[in-house]
């Protein structure tokens, strides 16, 4: 009676076992099926996006338009003065230089802007031919002249004294735009030039014509290089030597050690400030009154000049009234030796920080003659 029992039990439980085995045989080829057709839809996806990329690739490039399409456009993307925040191991004509190339990649060389980028950057890389060189077969081709009219081939020569290897082309922006026919146009660029001396920059300002020629390519036309003001240089004997901006006005305390503020037109824009700095003292301790600090204080990574810089934000003391507020710049070398500290400081709304690193990096310290 059991067995009879145990063999109806088994019989069921194998019934049950083969409908099992069926239905995951059924979902199996069902898996099966969809991964094949997805497969096939996949590749045939693939196949189809293929050829379109080789469809775009094949369009010829005289009908591939730049990014950077339409002279409207062209104008946001020009050098201006506005300069990036860098550090002091940063060089600020390598930013300058990656935006005129930036400008070049992305632009046609036959609008306005696109051929102002390509000669601007044989400016900044001496690819200009502008000084006279002896007649050789072997010399190669300077890459200006492709961007010159005939007058323009003749007019570069005004341009010689950036062809020598010092003082050499620094930096180069767009300062203001003159559009006196729809066939012509001017760029005036100010920039720097600079030598390997101490507080060796100076400005330059230079203008670049450019003309629309009858196959429509605009083209260099003429070039004006102007006079102005040099750099001041201040050497204050036994102390230090700076040079600052030639626009800039420089008043001089005599005191005995000698101290120094800045103004451009009407405005003040920082100074120099000798500082007692013992060996007990830290650079925080140099913080002017009613200051915090906005950006964290930097130490120079040379071992040239001891050097600590730093960016506060200043508020008026309460009795003032006043809820100005301001940013500056403090940039202090420390002449451990005679217990100083010089504050070179500016007004970091009125003084960009490519100009405070040109002042600070022609900052030396002249300590006394012992002999």
């Amino acid at each position: 009676m059991f067995d009879d029992d145990f063999r109806i039990k088994d019989i069921v439980l194998l019934k049950h076992l083969s409908a099992s085995i069926r239905r995951n045989n059924k979902n199996d080829r069902q898996r099966r099926m969809f991964m094949f057709k997805r497969t096939i839809v996949t590749t045939i996806a693939l196949s189809l996006l293929g050829s379109t990329c080789a469809s775009a690739a094949a369009i010829p490039a005289s009908q591939q338009e730049s990014s950077i399409s339409k002279a409207e456009q062209f104008e946001s993307y020009l050098p201006r003065e506005e300069a990036p925040e860098v550090q002091a191991t940063l060089d600020p004509s390598w930013f300058n230089l990656r935006d005129w190339i930036s400008l070049q990649n992305r632009s046609d060389e036959r609008a306005p802007e696109g051929t102002l980028a390509r000669v601007v950057t044989c400016l900044l890389t001496r690819d200009t031919g502008a000084l006279e060189r002896p007649s050789d077969a072997n010399l190669p081709a300077f890459t200006l002249d492709k961007y010159l009219t005939e007058n323009g081939k003749k007019a570069k020569s005004k341009l010689e004294q950036f062809d020598v290897s010092s003082p050499w082309l620094y930096t180069l922006h767009v300062e203001k735009i003159e559009k006196p026919k729809d066939q012509r146009r001017t760029y005036r660029l100010k920039g720097t030039s600079r030598t390997s001396q101490v507080g060796g920059i100076y400005p330059v300002e230079i203008a670049v014509s450019l003309v629309k020629s009858s196959n429509g390519r605009w083209l260099a036309d003429d070039f004006d290089v102007f006079e102005v003001d040099l750099p001041q240089a201040i050497h204050s004997k036994d102390f230090f030597d700076i040079a600052v901006p030639g626009d800039w006005s420089v008043i001089k305390d005599n005191l005995p050690v000698p101290v120094l503020s800045f103004k451009k037109g009407e405005k003040d824009v920082g100074g120099l400030q000798p500082l007692n700095f013992l060996p007990v003292n830290t650079v925080e301790n140099l913080y002017p009154n009613h200051s915090e600090v906005a950006e964290m204080l930097n130490k120079y990574p040379g071992e040239d000049r001891d050097l600590y810089w730093v960016l506060l934000k200043r508020t008026p003391p309460a009795a003032a009234q006043s809820h100005e507020v301001n940013y500056e710049r403090h940039y202090y070398f420390l002449d451990r030796e005679h217990h100083i500290a010089y504050d070179l400081n500016f007004d970091a709304g009125a003084v960009d920080s490519v100009t405070a690193w040109q002042v600070v990096n022609s900052f030396r310290l002249c300590p006394p003659n012992k002999n």
